[in-house]
């Protein structure tokens, strides 16, 4: 608990565990920003970004506030040593204890954001519509409670008591490897870092995001130069096919009698092109080994940065052409998910 007469303080829901590694300055701990909504670029200190005042408490009474930050640098403190020598050595933990507790970092700044304590706003709004358009009111709902600053933190933040194990368990259940970015190129950090993506279409009410969903990919940068990824394992399974399938294709093939005559030998070679690309990306992912990003799939990973940002992005380099070319042509979005689990 907390004082009333206590001073208020810059609380981070992205914490300066992962800022530090993307400073433009290291000595004053400072970082490059773009503002999505404004369309500026500006320089801040760590202590100044991806944070709130009193982020992470809410008011009980008159005389005290809750409080959640302990518990949040009781995490981060955990996970400090092993975050930093994934960066340092660039591999993953073999531990299971060690990747657990990743796996609890990544699920706890997957909800701990202000775009992701929006979403309670948001459901809010859109019950209140609902009710109001059949000429109800929110106030005869049975529990409901107006929803003050107050009350979406203590929503929030009980949510994330809640789920914070299960959604840990998700995610851990998924085949963790890392990426590295080409030769001058630097990960984008969004204010929402932890970004999902699934390139299988998926039909039902829900879509194809979500933490269980089938396919689903996950990533977070750690540094300017190393991006977890963390993958549903049907996606190596389906890769472990594919290399398969194209051996069996090219053995075909090469030992096919017309396979000369009819200028099969062009395509055996884009086969074993594409087939020694998808070894090598086994391979490392295997070996836990970083797998060398070219430009195109650079682009992708930073675009989600943006995409998935509520409104502060963060590059080492402060090279933010691609975000602002992405937010003139797709708007600047709000940053939400429509999905929990």
């Amino acid at each position: 608990m907390a004082g009333q007469g206590q001073a208020a303080e810059n609380q981070h829901y992205v914490p300066k565990l992962i800022l530090r590694n993307f400073l433009q300055n290291e000595d004053k701990e400072q970082v490059s920003v773009l503002s999505k909504s404004r369309k500026r670029e500006f320089i801040t200190s760590i202590k100044n970004i991806m944070a709130e005042r009193r982020f992470n408490e809410f008011r009980v009474n008159e005389d005290f506030l809750a409080s959640f930050e302990d518990t949040a640098s009781k995490l981060e403190g955990e996970v400090a040593p092993i975050y930093s020598k994934i960066v340092e050595t660039r591999r993953l933990p073999q531990c299971a204890q060690q990747k657990a507790l990743i796996a609890i970092f990544v699920a706890f700044q997957f909800v701990r954001t202000r775009g992701f304590r929006d979403q309670f706003k948001f459901f809010d709004e859109q019950l209140k519509e609902k009710i109001e358009s059949t000429g109800g009111k929110m106030e005869d709902v049975k529990g409901y409670e107006p929803l003050t600053e107050d009350t979406l933190k203590k929503q929030h933040l009980g949510f994330i008591k809640e789920s914070l194990e299960n959604f840990a368990s998700l995610i851990a259940d998924k085949d963790f490897f890392l990426m590295e970015p080409p030769e001058g190129r630097s990960f984008y950090l969004g204010d929402n870092p932890v970004c999902l993506h699934n390139s299988s279409e998926q039909k039902g009410p829900y879509g194809n995001i979500g933490l269980a969903v089938r396919g689903i990919e996950i990533y977070c940068p750690l540094s300017h130069n190393l991006c977890l990824a963390a993958w549903c394992p049907t996606i190596v399974d389906q890769l472990r096919r594919n290399i398969a399938m194209n051996r069996r294709h090219i053995a075909q093939l090469t030992l096919s009698p017309s396979a000369v005559q009819h200028g099969d030998h062009r395509v055996i070679s884009e086969i074993k092109a594409l087939s020694a690309k998808l070894e090598s990306y086994l391979s490392k992912i295997e070996s836990d080994n970083p797998i060398a990003l070219d430009g195109e799939n650079m682009d992708f990973l930073n675009t989600l940065q943006v995409g998935t940002a509520r409104e502060f992005l963060i590059c080492k380099s402060g090279s933010f052409k691609l975000a602002r070319d992405f937010i003139d042509k797709e708007g600047v979005g709000d940053g939400r998910w429509m999905t929990f689990g």
